[in-house]
């Protein structure tokens, strides 16, 4: 689900993608950036197709600190004539919903005919503000019903990742449950979803701490699995690995690394670990003089990497 907006007009009126990824800033002013890919293809000067004077046909923009999905913006060859749409995921946050009426209102000024609004009809630049920012309906009602689709997942006893190029958050029946809890009305309920979407993408409250990059373990039987270290005296965020690695020493030629099922986390660690959402979790530091009592502890979920990879 997705708000959308579709403009079209001369392929010479395209703007320059960074060109209008600054106008936009300006606009809100607030920064906006580029998701990763555009802008490293737009770095190096690289262009997909001959056609679009874009990096490539799709590219994602977000407000660094204030996105959930950011916005999504993709072109294609329309009988002669360029056709730019606009994206607005559910469950954005009110600035990457202002960021896509700007996007959109900036490119309903090249048209002819201005930007049309599925669902809606078709407005002109000034007429957008109007219509969908000084009237938060639409918004809203876009919020409700991205929840209630994300609901009916959870119920199935699925996680769903969501996210955009700012970054994601995985919400599952634990997330759910704790807002749940707190109660509210179904608009509050959703809007109390974006703000829990958006604190693990910022990993509010846990800025000081490392995230854990992922890697990938490879034996010699062609298993593989994804695992995050835990090292002992580091504060530490995990996210969405299917194994915690951890070992007596990381440091040592030949020391035996052990690996905790992700799931088994909390049950080996109570009332140490935080979670930001269903797959993240924040884990204070263990301190290094009780980090080999603490292995001798769990050792009965925990498994060798060769006895894991071998089998």
């Amino acid at each position: 689900m997705s708000f959308l907006l579709r403009a079209r007009f001369e392929p010479a009126r395209l703007p320059d993608l960074d060109d209008l990824r600054l106008d936009a800033a300006a606009r809100l002013d607030v920064d906006v950036e580029l998701d990763e890919d555009s802008r490293l293809l737009l770095r190096r000067g690289v262009r997909e197709t001959s056609w679009c004077a874009w990096p490539r046909t799709f590219a994602g923009m977000y407000v660094p600190g204030a996105s959930t999905r950011g916005v999504e913006l993709d072109v294609e060859q329309a009988g002669g004539q360029l056709a730019v749409r606009v994206s607005v995921p559910a469950l954005c946050t009110w600035l990457d919903w202002r960021l896509g009426l700007v996007l959109g209102a900036e490119l309903a000024e090249l048209a002819d005919d201005g930007v049309r609004v599925e669902g809606e009809g078709s407005f002109l630049a000034e007429g957008l503000a109007q219509r969908f920012e000084e009237d938060d309906t639409r918004y809203l009602a876009e919020c409700s019903s991205g929840a209630a689709a994300l609901l009916e997942e959870v119920r199935k006893g699925r996680v769903v990742r969501v996210g955009g190029p700012a970054g994601y958050a995985i919400v599952g029946p634990r997330t759910w449950l704790e807002l749940t809890e707190a109660g509210g009305e179904p608009e509050d309920l959703a809007l109390a979803l974006v703000d829990r979407i958006q604190a693990s993408v910022e990993l509010r409250g846990f800025e000081a701490f490392h995230l854990a990059n992922p890697l990938q373990l490879d034996g010699p039987s062609g298993r593989t699995v994804v695992a995050a270290v835990l090292p002992p005296d580091q504060d530490t965020l995990l996210r969405d690995p299917q194994y915690v690695l951890m070992s007596d020493d990381l440091e040592a030629d030949g020391a035996r690394m052990w690996l905790l099922p992700f799931g088994k986390l909390e049950e080996a660690f109570p009332a140490r670990v935080v979670w930001l959402d269903d797959r993240t979790a924040a884990v204070p530091a263990i301190l290094a003089e009780a980090w080999r009592r603490e292995l001798e502890r769990i050792r009965p979920w925990l498994t060798t990497v060769e006895q894991l990879l071998d089998v």
